[in-house]
């Protein structure tokens, strides 16, 4: 059997790193013209990348959130050539 997924701060990132994607796509169906291999391995290196750049943050808190929000919007819209 292979390793199991838990509920903590990279899993978390990455939830919301997809939820942004999908609110991001409805205004801009651009962003689908990648395809979505692609963009689930860009959405783990996110992820990653916000971990290692916000190592010491509570993930719990409201700050981590809008943070992780704001942060996948940018990184989403350049990755896909999109404009806010």
């Amino acid at each position: 059997m292979g390793e199991k997924l838990e509920y903590n701060r990279r899993t978390e990132n990455l939830i919301e790193i997809a939820r942004m994607y999908v609110e991001l796509a409805i205004r801009h169906p651009e962003l689908t013209d990648i395809d979505s291999i692609t963009w689930n391995q860009h959405f783990v290196d996110l992820a990653n990348q916000f971990e290692e750049e916000n190592p010491d943050m509570d993930w719990k808190s409201e700050d981590y959130l809008e943070m992780i929000e704001s942060y996948a919007k940018e990184k989403i819209l350049e990755f896909g050539g999109a404009k806010e």
